[in-house]
């Protein structure tokens, strides 16, 4: 009897441990190596007719992956995120209030520019906190409320010393969003490398850089922010994305200068990592960049799942 329960023991013991390492394998399989996920989006980038950055940082082991990410691309709207960061600094300290009230004459407002603030209130002076602003500029990225805020601080030369005081200098914000539209080129004057984009979102992950009540009022806006189908739609339902993006207009020629989004996003398995999306150059369509991104995004996700 004694030696039946023995081989039976052994018997159960060996299925157990064939389950075991079946499940491993398997589970192994799920996931694909740094080495896949750099030459699948290599191959993304080749088959699209852009100039393509992207850089990914693993917010817990400080792991990056990158390619073009050394170099300058027009941020357009994206640079909403660094004003915002901007804004919330004199916030904290003292020397602005997020229920201040900021009067503006409408004839200080451009109609002929993307702005649901003043389809929110049309042909009309403005009275508003500066809390409204910054929802307006970095959750919808509002080019008056942009341009408000801008002005609050000092202008694009307070901004870019701002961000380079944080320790991250591979940005340069110079226009605003009126001067962009002035001319073609003065977009270029704003750019930052893939890189530098994802070393900043880390710093104001970590909450380096402002007090916890700015930090987490910006990343409810950036939570909300508009354009969730560049990096968002990529990824399951209970991952949280907060993100900027940025587009400009298309050219003669029918070339977009500026397609982009960056963000952080937080996995429901724990996981964390920063993603920046730099398309310039293309006479793709929307629809294909698009894709393009949300495929980027979809090989990083695979990897961190």
């Amino acid at each position: 009897m004694f030696f039946v329960y023995m081989n039976y023991l052994q018997t159960t013991t060996f299925r157990l441990v064939t389950i075991f390492l079946l499940c491993s394998t398997v589970g192994f399989s799920q996931s694909i190596t740094r080495k896949e996920v750099e030459g699948k989006i290599a191959s993304l980038i080749r088959s699209s007719h852009s100039d393509v950055g992207v850089a990914v940082l693993d917010l817990d082991s400080g792991e990056k992956m990158g390619f073009n990410d050394k170099k300058h691309y027009p941020m357009q709207s994206v640079f909403k995120f660094h004003l915002g960061l901007a804004v919330l600094k004199k916030v904290d300290e003292g020397v602005l209030s997020l229920v201040q009230i900021i009067d503006v004459k409408k004839e200080k407002l451009d109609t002929n520019t993307w702005s649901p603030m003043i389809k929110d209130y049309p042909n009309q002076d403005l009275h508003v906190s500066i809390k409204d602003l910054l929802r307006y500029t970095v959750e919808q990225s509002d080019n008056n409320a942009c341009d408000i805020l801008f002005e609050l601080v000092g202008g694009p030369a307070k901004v870019n010393a701002y961000i380079h005081s944080t320790g991250v200098q591979d940005i340069q914000i110079s226009a605003t969003e009126g001067e962009m539209k002035k001319a073609w080129s003065v977009q270029f004057t704003n750019w930052s490398t893939p890189i530098a984009a994802v070393q900043l979102l880390e710093k104001f992950y970590k909450g380096n850089l402002l007090k916890k009540v700015q930090h987490d009022f910006l990343w409810e806006l950036l939570v909300r922010s508009i354009r969730s189908e560049r990096l968002q739609a990529a990824l399951p339902k209970d991952a949280v994305v907060g993100h900027k993006s940025g587009t400009s207009g298309r050219n003669a020629q029918g070339v977009r200068a500026a397609f982009n989004d960056i963000g952080i996003v937080n996995l429901s398995n724990g996981k964390h990592f920063a993603i920046a999306l730099f398309v310039s150059d293309t006479k793709e369509s929307d629809e294909a960049t698009i894709q393009l991104m949300k495929d980027i995004t979809k090989v990083v996700w695979e990897y961190y799942k």
